[in-house]
């Protein structure tokens, strides 16, 4: 097993007290060697487990000789040996089964330490990289309106304003005792550097999603991208996941009729009916989702059914948000038979309803998120992204996954589209919420 972070062909990341001039000068290696491989492979051990959940934990990060010996045919693992000789990097020398990827780490003073950025200039090198891109041909030939948007060098960072900010996050960050906290910073750096040089990936996952910078940048750091000096405005859909949710719900009871809603001044109201006392629960679900009212609930009835337990209610709103979204996310993609705080709670508030929700997932845990993908992609991409790039081929998307995102002034086009999207999907549509990108959004002030 291996992980990759794909680099840009020239630009890598190593930690910032890596002086490999020194290195060299003091212990000359006794073999052909090249910098930029020793670059390289102190890029890959540092980056690969601050991007890849699966490792993020591990100690070790596994490396495939075999794509490394592509690199550097005959002296790939000399140049190992001998970093690990000089004290940058361990191996794991427990046995490992046959086809496993050897590990690797940094060691200190090395693995945490704040990283900078390097540009190599082997030529070889560089071709060989350049050929693992991060885009994917057909998808950007599929969406080609939303690919140009994402490569359109007008779409840019404000660099030094979001270094700045990272710092801020990291010292708070440190003084609060957090947890990897040299980490997260790094990876905000990283992902900074990427989105200023241009450096953009834009790939479709086998579920529909489209993936990008954008859609892997910390909400906070998005604040500090423009486009041409203009402000960027964000549309999406409310509670998205539980949203959409409802289209499976209502295939497993299809007497669930969605014309017993109607919306009323972008209130969506439960009109009275005799014939939907017995379907109540899944009613009451339904509208607390196309109102945006889902999580706000959810925090009200957590806090009398299990007051304390998984937040306080003087919490920040955010807190206790993110709270109550962890537990729907948990209950919603985890395996029926394995536990997740809140989902006794869910269980009780709605038993039908997740009752629906584990028939779906019954012979594949993850069968609800990847259905729920699928339909995320097909309005957010497939019908109002492509409506709109057939109507308005000037216009500038960026999509992230349930949002899309515009020029302001230019937020009522989405608005529309995607609002035409969702009711040709659900039948109803949702308020949607819009947000400004802008620096006066952080929790954190930064000096003027």
């Amino acid at each position: 097993m291996s992980f990759y972070i794909l680099p840009e062909a020239k630009r890598l990341s190593i930690p910032a007290n890596f002086d490999l001039d020194k290195l060299i000068e003091d212990y000359p290696p006794d073999f052909k060697y090249t910098k930029d491989f020793f670059y390289y492979l102190a890029h890959l051990i540092h980056e690969v487990c601050l991007w890849n959940d699966e490792i993020r934990d591990m100690e070790y990060v596994p490396l495939s000789a075999t794509k490394l010996q592509s690199l550097n045919h005959d002296y790939y693992r000399r140049h190992l040996d001998y970093l690990i000789k000089q004290g940058f990097l361990k191996e794991d020398t427990s046995y490992q089964p046959k086809n496993y990827c050897k590990g690797f780490k940094l060691l200190p003073p090395y693995a945490e330490c704040e990283v900078r950025h390097i540009e190599i200039s082997d030529k070889k090198l560089i071709k060989k990289l350049t050929k693992w891109n991060n885009t994917n041909e057909g998808t950007k030939e599929k969406y080609r309106h939303l690919y140009n948007s994402f490569m359109d060098k007008r779409l840019v960072i404000d660099r030094d304003a979001a270094i700045q900010y990272s710092k801020l996050v990291y010292e708070m960050d440190s003084d609060n005792g957090l947890e990897n906290a040299m980490k997260k910073h790094n990876l905000r750096l990283i992902k900074i550097d990427k989105f200023h040089y241009h450096n953009r990936g834009f790939k479709q996952d086998k579920w529909g999603r489209i993936h990008t910078n954008l859609t892997g940048m910390d909400r906070a750091l998005r604040n500090f991208i423009s486009y041409d000096g203009n402000r960027i405005v964000e549309i999406d859909m409310p509670n998205s996941q539980p949203l959409l949710s409802i289209l499976p719900l209502m295939e497993n009871y299809p007497d669930i009729n969605i014309n017993h809603f109607h919306n009323n001044h972008n209130t969506i109201m439960l009109v009275d009916s005799d014939d939907i006392a017995d379907d109540m629960e899944i009613y009451k679900y339904i509208g607390l989702v196309l109102n945006g009212r889902f999580y706000p609930y959810l925090i009200d009835k957590y806090n009398e059914l299990e007051q304390g337990v998984y937040f306080n209610m003087d919490d920040p709103d955010e807190v206790k948000k993110k709270a109550v979204k962890d537990m729907v996310f948990g209950t919603f993609f985890s395996e029926n038979d394995k536990p997740f705080y809140g989902k006794e709670a869910l269980y009780k508030l709605f038993p039908r309803v997740f009752e629906a929700f584990e028939k779906v997932k019954a012979w594949q845990h993850n069968k609800l998120a990847v259905t729920l993908q699928g339909i995320e992609a097909e309005i957010v991409l497939d019908t109002a992204c492509k409506n709109i790039a057939g109507e308005y081929p000037d216009s500038k998307l960026w999509s992230i996954h349930d949002s899309i995102s515009t020029i302001e002034g230019k937020e009522e086009i989405v608005i529309k589209y995607l609002s035409d999207a969702i009711e040709q999907r659900i039948g109803l549509v949702p308020p949607l919420k819009t947000k400004i990108w802008c620096p006066e959004n952080l929790e954190i002030k930064m000096a003027a």
